[in-house]
């Protein structure tokens, strides 16, 4: 009997093994050097300036001569009437390629092309991103061409009419595209009446267009809402006489930096959004509120949980073990400022699976709540979490853009050269604690997009009520 038994947990050791993904094991066997945490600094590598109210950060990197401008200009929907949304994504694609005040859309993007100049605006909730990239010897029509963008846009009726039909296509394919569709219905359920969750009004286009873009445009686009990083051949002298008289001949006109109070969070229920697809995509998410003080150990307990790609326990369970999914994963919007933060599990798995991979996800949640992380399984998150992140930070031209968006956040501006001190003084009672107290089970909401004939809504009733919800755009 002893014999059979020591067999018995013998295959069971090999069984443990073979689950685990050949990548996983991979990365468990790889032999690292002591990892050499060297990022720019703000204030020592990083100089912050400040020019016409807009604070600006440069890195010089004289090894090219090119340089790179990234604008975070705050504005979007979360300022803003909900019926507005539509014209605040409309905005982006018209300071981009709607023309200016003195060139035609044609004689702009001439300029840009002759001069192998890049310039794109996006636009998200809070704030619109311009990214511009050009030689050194082009700088000063780059920067003519920027400003006459942002400040001075023509709104030309022609592209406005094109680009207006092009966001309602996006939105259509948007709302089939279960993976983008189950976002949005992300967003629309956390923040139920709130311009963060609403969904446009295309309707808001049948008149007075070109006056609506006006008015958002002047109440968005000052120096006083911008966050500038520049990076590249160029020295802080350039620098402030090139924004010396980056400023507009205008005020802004309304904005209130307020954002409207968020509703109560949703109760535990499943949200259902009927799309005819041969798969269930899921979203457990639940609203968190982190403490700065917990910010490292949220951190490396998520990179462990679902976070840490081939070595997480999600991944290993869900994919490996169950073969349920090709793609599950855990997340913490954590640099999300003002909106709230949230937890969010997602999978994407057979629609007769769709409970099963819910069960799966909920008890490796229980169990790192339940029980401490081997010693071995913390020391692999660190090593696996700094090794990848140090690489995302790998050159000056990534890591600018990163050190904007901390300031625009109200993030410490140390936070990148102080991080692999603070996860790794992560200890393992750390990671239980911030389970414990960030993630709920029993507040947890589920997001589904699938097909209700081919998912069992009666097995999904034991996670709480299906309500079903229409994403209904007016107007597309």
């Amino acid at each position: 009997m002893r014999k059979i038994l020591l067999i018995g947990l013998l295959c069971l050791s090999i069984l443990a093994g073979e689950m685990k993904s050949p990548m996983a094991k991979e990365v468990e066997r790889m032999k690292f050097p002591p990892l050499k945490w060297d990022v720019p600094e703000v204030g020592k590598d990083i100089k912050m300036l400040k020019e016409n109210v807009s604070v600006i950060f440069l890195k010089e990197n004289h090894n090219l001569p090119l340089v790179e401008i990234t604008i975070y200009v705050r504005g979007g929907r979360l300022y803003t009437d909900p019926t507005h949304r539509a014209v605040c994504e409309l905005l982006a694609p018209m300071l981009e390629r709607g023309g200016t005040k003195d060139l035609s859309p044609e004689k702009f993007s001439d300029i840009l092309d002759f001069n192998a100049i890049s310039f794109s605006v996006d636009q998200g909730v809070d704030h619109y991103t311009i990214r511009l990239s050009c030689m050194k010897e082009v700088l000063d029509t780059a920067f003519y061409l920027l400003k006459q963008a942002l400040f001075y846009p023509s709104f030309n009726e022609r592209i406005m009419k094109v680009e207006i039909q092009n966001i309602k296509d996006t939105w259509r394919k948007n709302l089939e595209t279960p993976s983008r569709a189950l976002w949005i219905l992300s967003d629309y359920v956390a923040y139920d009446g709130h311009p963060a969750g609403s969904l446009p009004d295309f309707t808001v286009f049948e008149s007075r267009v070109k006056e609506k873009l006006q008015r958002i445009h002047r109440m968005f686009f000052v120096p006083e809402h911008m966050v500038i990083g520049v990076v590249g051949d160029v020295t802080e002298e350039e620098i402030r006489n090139a924004f010396k008289d980056f400023k507009p001949d205008y005020k802004s006109e309304g904005f209130k930096d307020d954002v409207k109070p968020f509703s109560e969070e949703p109760q535990k229920k499943v949200f259902f959004y009927n799309l005819q697809i041969p798969q269930g995509y899921i979203l457990l998410q639940e609203r968190v509120r982190v403490e700065p003080s917990d910010l490292y150990r949220v951190m490396l307990m998520n990179e462990i949980l679902g976070g840490g790609g081939f070595t997480s326990r999600i991944v290993l369970k869900v994919r490996n073990e169950m073969g349920l999914a090709y793609s599950t994963y855990t997340y913490f919007s954590l640099f999300s400022s003002p909106l709230p933060p949230h937890f969010y599990a997602f999978s994407a798995t057979r629609s007769d699976a769709v409970q099963d991979a819910i069960d799966a996800i909920l008890n490796e949640i229980k169990r790192i709540r339940d029980e401490k992380v081997p010693v071995e399984e913390i020391k692999v998150a660190k090593d696996s979490y700094l090794n990848s992140t140090i690489t995302r930070y790998s050159n000056d031209w990534r890591f600018i853009p990163r050190i904007v968006n901390l300031y625009f956040r109200d993030m410490p501006l140390d936070y990148y050269s102080k991080l692999a001190e603070n996860i790794n003084n992560v200890g393992i009672e750390d990671v239980l604690e911030a389970a414990r107290k960030y993630i709920n089970p029993d507040k947890l909401y589920i997001l589904i997009v699938g097909d209700t004939t081919k998912i069992d809504l009666d097995r999904l009733r034991k996670f709480g009520e299906v309500e079903f919800v229409n994403l209904e755009v007016k107007g597309l």
